[in-house]
Protein backbone atom coordinates (compact mmCIF):
# COMPACT_ATOMS: atom_id res chain seq x y z
CA UNK A 1 0.00 0.00 0.00
CA UNK A 2 2.90 2.59 0.29
CA UNK A 3 3.62 2.91 -2.82
CA UNK A 4 0.19 4.47 -3.40
CA UNK A 5 0.86 7.58 -1.48
CA UNK A 6 3.53 10.22 -1.37
CA UNK A 7 5.98 9.37 1.22
CA UNK A 8 9.33 10.61 2.78
CA UNK A 9 11.38 7.90 4.21
CA UNK A 10 12.88 10.40 7.33
CA UNK A 11 9.51 10.98 8.22
CA UNK A 12 6.86 8.69 10.34
CA UNK A 13 3.59 9.82 10.06
CA UNK A 14 1.05 8.53 12.71
CA UNK A 15 -1.55 11.56 12.89
CA UNK A 16 -4.32 10.25 10.34
CA UNK A 17 -6.53 11.82 12.95
CA UNK A 18 -5.33 15.26 11.93
CA UNK A 19 -5.20 14.82 8.52
CA UNK A 20 -4.65 11.47 6.42
CA UNK A 21 -2.48 11.57 3.31
CA UNK A 22 -4.63 11.44 0.36
CA UNK A 23 -4.53 8.67 -1.94
CA UNK A 24 -2.23 9.58 -5.28
CA UNK A 25 -4.44 8.90 -7.61
CA UNK A 26 -6.71 11.15 -6.05
CA UNK A 27 -4.67 13.11 -6.47
CA UNK A 28 -3.40 13.09 -9.71
CA UNK A 29 -7.64 13.57 -10.65
CA UNK A 30 -7.76 16.85 -8.84
CA UNK A 31 -4.08 17.96 -11.03
CA UNK A 32 -5.56 16.76 -14.38
CA UNK A 33 -9.14 18.58 -13.84
CA UNK A 34 -7.24 21.38 -12.99
CA UNK A 35 -5.15 21.24 -15.99
CA UNK A 36 -8.29 20.96 -17.71
CA UNK A 37 -9.47 23.91 -16.18
CA UNK A 38 -7.63 26.49 -17.51
CA UNK A 39 -7.64 25.27 -20.96
CA UNK A 40 -11.53 27.22 -20.49
CA UNK A 41 -12.20 28.02 -17.53
CA UNK A 42 -16.11 29.45 -18.34
CA UNK A 43 -17.15 25.98 -20.09
CA UNK A 44 -15.20 23.86 -17.35
CA UNK A 45 -16.92 25.80 -14.86
CA UNK A 46 -20.27 25.71 -15.89
CA UNK A 47 -19.94 21.81 -16.90
CA UNK A 48 -18.85 21.14 -13.01
CA UNK A 49 -21.97 21.40 -11.54
CA UNK A 50 -23.23 18.31 -13.17
CA UNK A 51 -19.77 16.64 -12.51
CA UNK A 52 -20.30 17.96 -8.69
CA UNK A 53 -23.94 16.48 -8.45
CA UNK A 54 -22.61 13.26 -9.70
CA UNK A 55 -19.98 13.02 -7.46
CA UNK A 56 -22.11 13.59 -4.54
CA UNK A 57 -24.34 10.70 -5.77
CA UNK A 58 -21.56 8.68 -5.63
CA UNK A 59 -20.69 9.66 -1.61
CA UNK A 60 -24.59 9.19 -1.18
CA UNK A 61 -24.62 5.22 -2.74
CA UNK A 62 -20.94 4.82 -0.56
CA UNK A 63 -23.27 5.61 2.35
CA UNK A 64 -26.12 3.40 1.08
CA UNK A 65 -28.44 7.29 1.40
CA UNK A 66 -29.99 9.42 -0.76
CA UNK A 67 -28.21 12.01 -2.56
CA UNK A 68 -30.70 14.90 -1.88
CA UNK A 69 -29.80 14.63 1.72
CA UNK A 70 -26.45 15.96 1.56
CA UNK A 71 -24.57 19.22 1.07
CA UNK A 72 -20.89 19.56 0.52
CA UNK A 73 -18.42 21.62 2.60
CA UNK A 74 -14.77 22.14 3.31
CA UNK A 75 -14.62 20.98 6.84
CA UNK A 76 -16.88 19.41 9.69
CA UNK A 77 -16.64 23.00 11.51
CA UNK A 78 -17.90 24.43 8.69
CA UNK A 79 -20.74 22.11 8.01
CA UNK A 80 -21.52 22.56 12.35
CA UNK A 81 -21.87 26.06 11.06
CA UNK A 82 -24.60 25.19 9.04
CA UNK A 83 -26.12 22.24 11.66
CA UNK A 84 -26.31 24.72 14.55
CA UNK A 85 -26.59 28.23 13.51
CA UNK A 86 -29.45 27.28 10.51
CA UNK A 87 -31.41 25.72 12.76
CA UNK A 88 -34.10 27.43 14.99
CA UNK A 89 -34.48 26.37 18.42
CA UNK A 90 -36.70 27.71 20.60
CA UNK A 91 -36.68 29.80 23.59
CA UNK A 92 -34.89 28.12 26.77
CA UNK A 93 -34.24 24.83 24.29
CA UNK A 94 -31.35 22.84 26.00
CA UNK A 95 -28.62 21.56 23.63
CA UNK A 96 -26.89 19.16 25.25
CA UNK A 97 -23.07 17.99 24.88
CA UNK A 98 -20.39 16.43 26.34
CA UNK A 99 -17.47 17.70 27.60
CA UNK A 100 -15.12 16.01 25.62
CA UNK A 101 -16.04 17.51 22.29
CA UNK A 102 -13.78 18.73 19.63
CA UNK A 103 -13.60 22.40 20.83
CA UNK A 104 -14.56 24.27 17.70
CA UNK A 105 -17.62 22.25 17.71
CA UNK A 106 -18.29 23.86 21.38
CA UNK A 107 -17.58 26.64 20.56
CA UNK A 108 -20.04 26.91 17.34
CA UNK A 109 -22.79 25.70 19.88
CA UNK A 110 -21.68 28.60 22.09
CA UNK A 111 -21.97 31.14 19.01
CA UNK A 112 -25.46 29.33 19.01
CA UNK A 113 -26.74 30.65 22.06
CA UNK A 114 -25.15 33.64 21.82
CA UNK A 115 -27.60 34.48 19.09
CA UNK A 116 -30.67 32.68 20.69
CA UNK A 117 -32.27 32.10 24.10
CA UNK A 118 -31.30 28.60 23.50
CA UNK A 119 -28.71 26.88 26.63
CA UNK A 120 -26.01 25.13 26.76
CA UNK A 121 -25.39 22.19 29.29
CA UNK A 122 -21.94 19.79 29.08
CA UNK A 123 -22.10 16.76 31.08
CA UNK A 124 -19.34 14.93 31.99
CA UNK A 125 -18.27 12.15 30.25
CA UNK A 126 -15.59 9.11 31.63
CA UNK A 127 -12.11 8.86 29.73
CA UNK A 128 -11.89 5.49 31.49
CA UNK A 129 -10.63 2.54 29.43
CA UNK A 130 -12.95 -0.08 31.32
CA UNK A 131 -16.19 2.38 30.16
CA UNK A 132 -19.04 0.34 28.36
CA UNK A 133 -21.96 0.86 26.29
CA UNK A 134 -24.12 0.16 28.82
CA UNK A 135 -22.28 2.74 31.16
CA UNK A 136 -22.89 4.95 28.14
CA UNK A 137 -26.09 4.99 27.79
CA UNK A 138 -27.35 4.81 30.89
CA UNK A 139 -25.47 7.91 31.24
CA UNK A 140 -26.93 9.74 28.48
CA UNK A 141 -30.42 8.89 29.64
CA UNK A 142 -29.89 10.48 32.67
CA UNK A 143 -28.55 13.47 31.56
CA UNK A 144 -31.28 13.97 29.14
CA UNK A 145 -33.48 16.62 30.97
CA UNK A 146 -37.12 17.99 30.50
CA UNK A 147 -35.57 21.37 28.48
CA UNK A 148 -33.49 18.88 26.60
CA UNK A 149 -34.04 19.67 22.54
CA UNK A 150 -30.85 18.69 20.53
CA UNK A 151 -28.37 16.36 21.41
CA UNK A 152 -24.66 16.68 20.04
CA UNK A 153 -22.18 13.83 20.33
CA UNK A 154 -19.53 12.70 18.63
CA UNK A 155 -19.61 9.01 16.80
CA UNK A 156 -15.48 8.80 17.60
CA UNK A 157 -14.03 11.36 20.25
CA UNK A 158 -11.48 12.99 19.11
CA UNK A 159 -9.10 13.17 22.61
CA UNK A 160 -10.21 9.69 23.86
CA UNK A 161 -10.82 7.55 20.69
CA UNK A 162 -13.52 6.59 22.28
CA UNK A 163 -16.20 5.00 19.22
CA UNK A 164 -19.89 6.34 20.64
CA UNK A 165 -22.68 3.69 20.25
CA UNK A 166 -24.07 5.90 17.70
CA UNK A 167 -26.82 3.62 16.78
CA UNK A 168 -28.50 3.00 20.50
CA UNK A 169 -28.06 6.57 21.18
CA UNK A 170 -30.14 7.39 18.07
CA UNK A 171 -33.28 5.19 19.26
CA UNK A 172 -32.96 7.13 22.95
CA UNK A 173 -33.13 10.22 21.17
CA UNK A 174 -35.67 9.30 18.69
CA UNK A 175 -37.99 8.46 21.17
CA UNK A 176 -37.83 11.30 22.76
CA UNK A 177 -38.14 13.42 19.93
CA UNK A 178 -34.65 15.13 20.41
CA UNK A 179 -32.86 16.34 17.83
CA UNK A 180 -29.15 14.36 17.35
CA UNK A 181 -26.40 15.93 15.89
CA UNK A 182 -23.31 13.67 15.32
CA UNK A 183 -19.52 14.60 14.90
CA UNK A 184 -18.56 12.19 12.32
CA UNK A 185 -15.51 13.70 11.66
CA UNK A 186 -13.52 10.59 12.99
CA UNK A 187 -15.96 7.98 11.90
CA UNK A 188 -16.06 7.67 7.86
CA UNK A 189 -13.40 5.37 6.26
CA UNK A 190 -12.34 4.12 10.29
CA UNK A 191 -15.88 2.62 10.75
CA UNK A 192 -18.93 1.46 8.74
CA UNK A 193 -21.40 4.48 8.47
CA UNK A 194 -24.01 2.94 6.81
CA UNK A 195 -27.51 5.76 6.91
CA UNK A 196 -29.65 2.78 6.64
CA UNK A 197 -28.76 1.61 10.32
CA UNK A 198 -28.22 5.29 11.20
CA UNK A 199 -31.79 6.34 10.19
CA UNK A 200 -32.74 7.80 13.17
CA UNK A 201 -29.45 10.45 13.19
CA UNK A 202 -31.10 14.19 12.90
CA UNK A 203 -27.57 15.77 11.49
CA UNK A 204 -24.16 13.74 10.94
CA UNK A 205 -21.36 15.67 9.61
CA UNK A 206 -18.09 13.81 8.25
CA UNK A 207 -14.99 14.28 6.71
CA UNK A 208 -13.20 12.58 3.29
CA UNK A 209 -9.54 14.24 4.53
CA UNK A 210 -9.08 12.20 7.79
CA UNK A 211 -9.86 8.26 7.78
CA UNK A 212 -11.40 8.07 4.10
CA UNK A 213 -7.49 9.34 2.47
CA UNK A 214 -9.64 11.91 0.59
CA UNK A 215 -8.50 15.22 -0.95
CA UNK A 216 -7.95 17.65 1.18
CA UNK A 217 -10.54 20.70 2.33
CA UNK A 218 -13.43 18.02 1.88
CA UNK A 219 -16.60 17.22 4.16
CA UNK A 220 -20.13 16.56 3.86
CA UNK A 221 -23.58 17.46 6.03
CA UNK A 222 -26.41 14.52 5.56
CA UNK A 223 -29.77 16.33 7.29
CA UNK A 224 -32.43 13.66 7.79
CA UNK A 225 -35.12 14.50 5.21
CA UNK A 226 -37.67 15.96 8.06
CA UNK A 227 -35.62 18.72 8.46
CA UNK A 228 -34.94 19.63 5.00
CA UNK A 229 -37.39 22.17 4.89
CA UNK A 230 -36.50 23.46 8.60
CA UNK A 231 -32.87 24.29 7.65
CA UNK A 232 -32.18 27.30 6.85
CA UNK A 233 -28.77 28.22 4.17
CA UNK A 234 -26.35 30.63 5.70
CA UNK A 235 -25.68 32.50 2.68
CA UNK A 236 -27.72 33.33 -0.50
CA UNK A 237 -27.29 32.86 -3.74
CA UNK A 238 -28.33 31.79 -7.40
CA UNK A 239 -30.03 28.80 -5.59
CA UNK A 240 -31.65 29.83 -2.60
CA UNK A 241 -34.85 30.62 -4.42
CA UNK A 242 -35.07 29.07 -7.37
CA UNK A 243 -33.14 26.83 -9.87
CA UNK A 244 -32.18 28.03 -13.42
CA UNK A 245 -29.26 27.53 -15.97
CA UNK A 246 -26.81 26.31 -15.59
CA UNK A 247 -27.38 25.46 -11.41
CA UNK A 248 -30.17 23.20 -13.06
CA UNK A 249 -27.90 20.69 -13.71
CA UNK A 250 -26.99 19.89 -10.09
CA UNK A 251 -29.49 18.07 -7.71
CA UNK A 252 -31.94 17.15 -10.49
CA UNK A 253 -34.93 19.94 -9.32
CA UNK A 254 -34.44 19.25 -5.40
CA UNK A 255 -34.90 21.75 -3.63
CA UNK A 256 -32.62 21.03 -0.57
CA UNK A 257 -29.85 19.68 -2.48
CA UNK A 258 -29.98 22.73 -5.08
CA UNK A 259 -30.21 25.44 -2.01
CA UNK A 260 -27.61 23.83 -0.01
CA UNK A 261 -24.99 23.45 -2.80
CA UNK A 262 -21.67 25.56 -2.21
CA UNK A 263 -21.95 28.79 -3.66
CA UNK A 264 -20.14 31.67 -6.00
CA UNK A 265 -17.52 31.18 -8.82
CA UNK A 266 -14.84 28.70 -6.94
CA UNK A 267 -12.82 25.48 -7.83
CA UNK A 268 -14.85 22.61 -7.60
CA UNK A 269 -11.94 20.35 -8.63
CA UNK A 270 -11.32 19.02 -4.60
CA UNK A 271 -14.99 17.80 -4.13
CA UNK A 272 -14.63 15.77 -7.57
CA UNK A 273 -11.75 14.06 -6.49
CA UNK A 274 -13.88 12.38 -3.21
CA UNK A 275 -15.15 10.19 -6.71
CA UNK A 276 -12.02 8.73 -7.25
CA UNK A 277 -11.13 7.89 -3.40
CA UNK A 278 -14.10 6.17 -3.41
CA UNK A 279 -13.10 4.06 -6.30
CA UNK A 280 -10.13 3.11 -4.64
CA UNK A 281 -12.33 1.65 -1.55
CA UNK A 282 -14.52 -0.20 -4.07
CA UNK A 283 -10.75 -1.40 -5.91
CA UNK A 284 -9.38 -2.80 -2.15
CA UNK A 285 -12.69 -3.65 -0.94
CA UNK A 286 -14.33 -1.65 2.50
CA UNK A 287 -13.64 -4.86 4.94
CA UNK A 288 -9.69 -5.00 3.81
CA UNK A 289 -8.85 -1.66 4.66
CA UNK A 290 -9.88 -1.18 7.42
CA UNK A 291 -8.94 -4.96 8.46
CA UNK A 292 -5.43 -3.92 7.96
CA UNK A 293 -5.87 0.09 9.90
CA UNK A 294 -7.79 -2.28 12.85
CA UNK A 295 -4.85 -4.46 12.99
CA UNK A 296 -1.91 -1.66 12.71
CA UNK A 297 -3.84 0.05 15.47
CA UNK A 298 -3.88 -2.60 18.09
CA UNK A 299 -0.37 -3.43 17.11
CA UNK A 300 0.75 0.30 17.49
CA UNK A 301 -1.68 0.40 21.20
CA UNK A 302 0.44 -3.19 21.86
CA UNK A 303 3.87 -2.11 20.85
CA UNK A 304 3.67 1.37 22.22
CA UNK A 305 2.35 0.18 25.80
CA UNK A 306 5.25 -2.26 25.89
CA UNK A 307 7.94 0.12 25.22
CA UNK A 308 6.84 3.03 26.99
CA UNK A 309 4.63 1.94 30.12
CA UNK A 310 2.62 4.54 29.30
CA UNK A 311 -1.24 4.69 30.21
CA UNK A 312 -3.61 4.06 27.66
CA UNK A 313 -7.71 5.53 27.30
CA UNK A 314 -7.99 2.76 24.49
CA UNK A 315 -11.27 1.16 25.16
CA UNK A 316 -10.89 -2.44 26.52
CA UNK A 317 -14.85 -3.20 24.81
CA UNK A 318 -14.08 -4.08 20.86
CA UNK A 319 -17.26 -2.12 19.91
CA UNK A 320 -16.09 1.19 21.73
CA UNK A 321 -12.11 0.85 20.03
CA UNK A 322 -12.01 3.22 17.24
CA UNK A 323 -8.63 4.57 15.16
CA UNK A 324 -7.43 6.65 17.70
CA UNK A 325 -5.12 5.76 20.39
CA UNK A 326 -4.50 8.41 23.28
CA UNK A 327 -2.05 7.92 25.92
CA UNK A 328 -1.31 9.63 29.10
CA UNK A 329 1.54 11.72 29.46
CA UNK A 330 4.07 11.99 32.18
CA UNK A 331 3.80 15.44 34.34
CA UNK A 332 7.29 16.82 32.56
CA UNK A 333 5.78 16.07 29.28
CA UNK A 334 2.29 17.09 29.82
CA UNK A 335 3.97 20.33 30.70
CA UNK A 336 5.00 21.04 27.18
CA UNK A 337 1.33 21.17 25.65
CA UNK A 338 0.63 21.38 22.34
CA UNK A 339 4.25 22.08 21.82
CA UNK A 340 5.99 18.29 22.69
CA UNK A 341 4.48 17.26 18.56
CA UNK A 342 6.55 19.90 17.16
CA UNK A 343 9.15 18.84 19.32
CA UNK A 344 9.35 15.36 18.70
CA UNK A 345 8.61 15.95 14.92
CA UNK A 346 11.40 18.86 14.68
CA UNK A 347 14.07 16.24 16.65
CA UNK A 348 12.90 12.71 15.57
CA UNK A 349 10.60 13.45 12.31
CA UNK A 350 8.01 11.56 14.17
CA UNK A 351 3.96 12.66 13.55
CA UNK A 352 1.70 12.44 16.79
CA UNK A 353 -0.64 14.36 18.01
CA UNK A 354 -1.04 16.83 21.54
CA UNK A 355 -4.58 16.20 22.29
CA UNK A 356 -6.40 18.33 25.04
CA UNK A 357 -8.68 16.27 27.50
CA UNK A 358 -10.65 18.14 30.13
CA UNK A 359 -8.19 20.56 30.42
CA UNK A 360 -4.91 18.19 30.24
CA UNK A 361 -2.82 17.85 27.23
CA UNK A 362 -2.25 13.85 26.31
CA UNK A 363 -0.37 12.04 23.25
CA UNK A 364 -2.39 10.85 20.30
CA UNK A 365 -1.45 8.09 17.85
CA UNK A 366 -3.18 7.61 14.84
CA UNK A 367 -1.68 4.60 11.98
CA UNK A 368 -2.93 4.23 8.73
CA UNK A 369 -2.59 1.58 5.81
CA UNK A 370 0.32 3.55 4.47
CA UNK A 371 2.23 2.85 7.75
CA UNK A 372 3.88 -0.26 8.74
CA UNK A 373 4.97 -2.53 11.44
CA UNK A 374 8.66 -1.56 11.23
CA UNK A 375 7.93 2.29 11.26
CA UNK A 376 5.52 1.69 14.32
CA UNK A 377 7.94 -0.06 16.17
CA UNK A 378 10.92 2.76 15.48
CA UNK A 379 7.97 5.28 16.86
CA UNK A 380 7.46 3.46 20.20
CA UNK A 381 11.04 3.23 20.62
CA UNK A 382 11.81 7.14 20.01
CA UNK A 383 8.46 7.91 22.47
CA UNK A 384 10.09 5.19 25.05
CA UNK A 385 13.16 7.32 24.88
CA UNK A 386 11.58 11.10 25.06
Amino acid sequence: MKDLFINDSSTIYLNSGTESKTIKSTLEEIYSNNKNYEINPTYYFVDAYQKLWHTQKEIAHFFNDNPKNYFLRTNVTEVFNQFILGYDLNDNDEILTTNLEYQAIVNVLKYKTMQSKATLREFDFPTRDSISTDEILTLIKKEIGPKTKMLVISHVFTGSGLVAPICQIAEITNSKGIILVVDGAHSCGALKVDFENFKNVDFFAGNFHKWMMGPKGTAFGRVHPKHHEKLKPLMAGWTTFETDSPFDTFGEGHRFATKMMPLGTQNFNQYLGIKSTINFWKAHGENSIRKKLNELTQFAYDIIIENTKLKSLFPKEKSLQGPLITFVLPMRSENEGYNLMKRIFLENKLQIASTKIKGVWHLRVSPHIYNDQEEIVHASKILAKI
